[in-house]
């Protein structure tokens, strides 16, 4: 059974931002090129249960995006990329490398924060934007 991780990394690297396929869940590979997307699920745990009609009950998600740049332009650029793709995103998300074919219905995803987390240390800085999505899947 997929995961709405999996759907959501797939959604993001279909966006085609600047940070290419370079979507990482949870911990982002060691010296990564730049931009680059982690993401990491908060909270809403998988509930999978049935309705009386036998139809799938929904589920919920908290997902924390963070966009890892070395510039605020670069950042900026690929988290507008991603508000404008997952903000109102509605429909079938299908998961690559699944066989047979598996997909997830998103019911709506919305952001629900946007901020900075920008890391500086001597030479070192990291332009990190975050955003919080909430999603109904089933």
């Amino acid at each position: 059974m997929s995961s709405i991780e999996e759907a959501f990394r797939a959604k993001i690297v279909a966006l085609n931002t600047d940070a290419g396929a370079r979507v990482f869940r949870e911990i982002i590979e060691q010296e990564p090129e730049m931009p680059a997307i982690s993401f990491v699920r908060t909270g809403a745990p998988p509930m999978r249960r049935l309705l009386e009609t036998g139809v799938p009950a929904l589920n919920r998600a908290n997902i924390r995006v963070e966009v890892i740049a070395a510039t605020s332009g670069a950042a900026e650029a690929v988290a507008s990329a991603l508000k404008t793709g997952l903000d109102g995103w509605r429909g079938t998300q299908t998961i690559p490398d699944t066989s047979p074919a598996e997909s997830l219905e998103v019911m709506r995803c919305a952001m629900v924060f946007q901020g900075d987390a920008s890391f500086i240390d001597g030479d070192l800085f990291l332009k990190i934007v975050q955003q919080d999505y909430e999603l109904t899947y089933r």
